[in-house]
């Protein structure tokens, strides 16, 4: 039987957005949100937003924990898998799960949003073009049938 881990996080560190896996991320996005204030990393292309762990972590009150707090902060806004994953316990994953908003999109995934959304514009540009050249000789037509009136 496995042990259960306690959960030793504070209230004020607990997510603060509600758990998310299915949001997609670029990593150009997830660089945005760099700092103690609003922090997210990557682990394993998943994406999470631990503002408030960070934010409220032992580390700034507690001189033992200062080399956490400072590895956490240096990793804002980055990809750390490898460091994550050299150095956290499975209760440590489990706790990071819940701070999960979504995933990060890959380089490949992007260029094909990207195209698809290029080709849309390519298909549907012309026609508002179109439909605007068409209202904009009707309504001239409209004004000359004002006029002669």
């Amino acid at each position: 039987m496995a042990l259960a881990h306690k959960d030793d996080r504070s209230q004020q560190q607990m997510p603060s957005r509600r758990r998310q896996a299915d949001v997609a991320w670029s990593m150009e996005q997830v660089v945005e949100h760099a700092t103690i204030d609003d922090g997210w990393i990557v682990v394993n292309d998943f994406v999470y937003d631990i503002t408030n762990f960070v934010k409220h972590h032992p580390g700034w009150y507690f001189g033992g924990q200062t080399s956490t707090i400072v590895a956490i902060t240096r990793n804002l806004g980055k990809d750390c898998t490898e460091e994550f994953t050299e150095i956290h316990s499975k209760n440590a994953w489990q706790q990071l799960n819940s701070y999960k908003i979504g995933y990060l999109l890959k380089e490949t995934e992007l260029q094909q949003k990207q195209s698809q959304a290029g080709i849309v514009n390519l298909l549907v540009w012309p026609r508002i073009l179109e439909f605007l050249r068409i209202r904009s000789l009707s309504s001239s037509s409209a004004g000359e049938v004002a006029c002669s009136r």
